[in-house]
């Protein structure tokens, strides 16, 4: 169909890496999950294919390796998914590969992909993620009010890739609820929001998808586009896409203990 023929192009002008990316976001755009998760975990699935397929000899099949890897990792977080994941790995193997890859072994490097994503997925497994209970909200001014739905954990106690903690950035005590310093930051905010600029607004307005399905994907987007600007290569991509990945997946996890140990508005 058009959007698989689509789907072959990207990967034949631009590389594997991305255009996996690229349809995990469009995936994610349509089903509820934690994207942080999923992008950080397909990140390493295709990081260590790509490592796993630099050691085969003549030809390295790391395109093949990374479309394998990430079928897989792909395949697990959208179940209901399988038959677009494959028809996207079976347009790729179709397209036209870019100069070096066009000898490499594309079975080998799916089936080598498929190996390294299920070791992956072994290992989300055991992650804690969504596990831990925040507890109550504390009742009293400064505090922030729960509408009484289930609260959001997001990575909150999640085995972090980097933290020694997930306590290891915890930022000091908030200014008191009231204090003068409370009362000139909330200024310093107004005065931004009542002052700002087309441009602000235009940043604003390009992140402002934190609460929705799509939250994480500003940052693939902005990273795929950097790395079809500087003709980056497969598996140095993958490293790109994974470090930024776990980077924003352990932030995640700073990020909800700072949360639920403060409860601050």
């Amino acid at each position: 169909g058009t959007e698989l023929d689509a789907f072959a192009v990207k990967f034949s002008e631009a590389g594997a890496t991305t255009a996996w990316n690229e349809l995990a976001t469009s995936l994610a755009d349509r089903v509820a999950i934690d994207q942080g998760r999923m992008y950080a975990y397909l990140g390493l699935a295709q990081y260590r294919a790509a490592q796993a397929a630099n050691g085969i000899n003549p030809h390295r099949p790391t395109a093949a390796a990374i479309g394998g890897a990430s079928a897989a990792v792909l395949n697990a977080f959208f179940p209901a998914n399988t038959t677009e994941i494959e028809a996207a790995l079976d347009a790729q193997e179709a397209a036209d590969p870019w100069p070096g890859a066009k000898h490499a072994n594309f079975a080998v490097g799916d089936a080598l992909g498929r190996e390294v994503g299920a070791k992956v997925l072994t290992f989300a497994a055991g992650d804690r993620a969504g596990l831990a209970q925040p507890g109550t909200p504390p009742i009293g001014d400064g505090y922030w009010r729960s509408s009484g739905a289930a609260l959001v954990r997001g990575l909150y106690r999640a085995r972090p890739f980097y933290l020694a903690s997930d306590s290891q950035f915890r930022p000091a005590p908030p200014a008191a609820f009231g204090s003068a310093a409370f009362q000139a930051a909330l200024a310093e905010v107004r005065q931004i929001s009542d002052t700002r600029t087309a441009e602000q607004l235009a940043i604003a307005t390009y992140w402002n998808i934190q609460q929705s399905g799509r939250r994480n994907a500003p940052f693939n987007n902005k990273a795929v586009e950097l790395i079809r600007k500087y003709h980056i290569q497969d598996a140095e991509a993958a490293r790109i896409m994974f470090l930024m990945s776990s980077a924003v997946f352990d932030g995640s996890i700073g990020c909800f203990d700072a949360k639920y140990h403060y409860w601050f508005i």
